[in-house]
Parts: C-alpha cells; sequence; structure tokens
C-alpha cells in the first residue's frame, strides 16, 4: 500500500551501499562511506546526519549481515588493496582510510579475516549467515560469502580459528550477493538482470 510508506532516515551520504541488516532490538544498521549508522527502530524521518554512528574507521563497506541467534554483526569492507571482513562492534573503530588489511598496528580493531586484491579478486560482496549443518561439522552459524572478482563461494567460522572453506566450483559469471534462505540454504545471486541464474547452494554443498 503506498499510503503506508514513511521515511525513516533521510540524507543519506553517497556511497550508502543499500544493504539494511535489523539488529534484536528492531534498529537498522545502515552502511555508508566510512560507517555504519545505526537507526532506531521507532524513527520518523531522521537525517542521516542524526543517526547514531555505530561503528567507524571502514572503507566502503557493503551488506551488513546479523547472526540471528547471536547478534553477532559481520560487514564485508573493500578498501584499496584489501578486502576485510569485520565483525561490527559498537563504538568500533576500523582504521580506515589511514591503514587496512590484518595488520594495522594503530590500535584499530583487526578484522575476523582479510584477503589481498589480486589474481582477479577485486572485493568482497556482502554474504549472509548460515546455520548449522550448512558447513559440515561446524559447531555455529558460518559467514557465507563470495568476491565480485573471484568466482567461488567461501564460508568463514569465526569461532573455528578463522578457518576459511571453499564451498562452490568457480561459476561462469560474477555474483551480486548472497543470501541465507528460508530454507537453510544459501542463495546466490548474479551481479545485474542477465548475469545468470540464481543457485541454491544445499547444506554441505
Amino acid at each position: 500500500d503506498p499510503a503506508s510508506e514513511r521515511v525513516l532516515v533521510d540524507g543519506l551520504p553517497t556511497g550508502a551501499d543499500g544493504g539494511l541488516a535489523s539488529l534484536p532490538d528492531g534498529a537498522l544498521l545502515v552502511p555508508v562511506a566510512g560507517a555504519v549508522l545505526r537507526v532506531p527502530p521507532d524513527a520518523r524521518g531522521l537525517r542521516a546526519a542524526q543517526a547514531a554512528v555505530h561503528a567507524t574507521g571502514l572503507g566502503a563497506p557493503g551488506r551488513v549481515a546479523v547472526e540471528a541467534t547471536t547478534g553477532e554483526v559481520m560487514v564485508v569492507d573493500v578498501g584499496a588493496t584489501w578486502t576485510e571482513l569485520d565483525v561490527v562492534e559498537p563504538g568500533g573503530a576500523y582504521g580506515a582510510p589511514a591503514t587496512e588489511g590484518p595488520d594495522a598496528g594503530d590500535g584499530s580493531l583487526p578484522p575476523a579475516f582479510a584477503y589481498r586484491h589480486g589474481e582477479g579478486c577485486t572485493g568482497g560482496i556482502g554474504g549472509a549467515w548460515l546455520a548449522p549443518p550448512f558447513v559440515a561439522d561446524a559447531a555455529r552459524s558460518a559467514y557465507v560469502f563470495s568476491d565480485r572478482g573471484c568466482p567461488g563461494v567461501w564460508a568463514l567460522e569465526p569461532g573455528a580459528g578463522l578457518h576459511l572453506v571453499r564451498i562452490a566450483p568457480d561459476l561462469p559469471y560474477r555474483l551480486g550477493a548472497v543470501v541465507a534462505g528460508p530454507d537453510g540454504a544459501a542463495y546466490l545471486l548474479p551481479a545485474g538482470p542477465d548475469g545468470g541464474p540464481i543457485l541454491r547452494l544445499a547444506p554441505n554443498g
């Protein structure tokens, strides 16, 4: 119903990804250039400058994902030469643009995982938390993601020594997003309307 539309937050800066995520308390997390904003659940016509800054020191954060049980927040942050997977903590500072990658050395929060761009990898795309048993023998949810240049799909288990698992073969087209389905599977969305089919990746591959 168009009449039910209401503006929650307006005036977002250039670079807002649009990958919203909801926290357990109903607040929205909004990635923008350099930061993640927190919009309260009762927001009405809030200006972006009035929104609380949930985390800073990010380069170009993409889609935010919230783990359903623990509320843990993960964001893919694409820098100039590194892609970071950052566990977003309230008030966290992650060092960009001064530093990026796994060894900042400046007191900023380190990424859960980071990889250097190269050999076709140009920057991670937003992923999703998938609950057990999506990854075989995983004790907890795994974060599943891809890269806009590298065609594979990977799963990161932060509670298992940052164990990275390749869970899908190379695809002949680029992915635009990895989303979790209500059936416990991951759905692989192509980049653009003509990029390829939507694929379903079942638990345990």
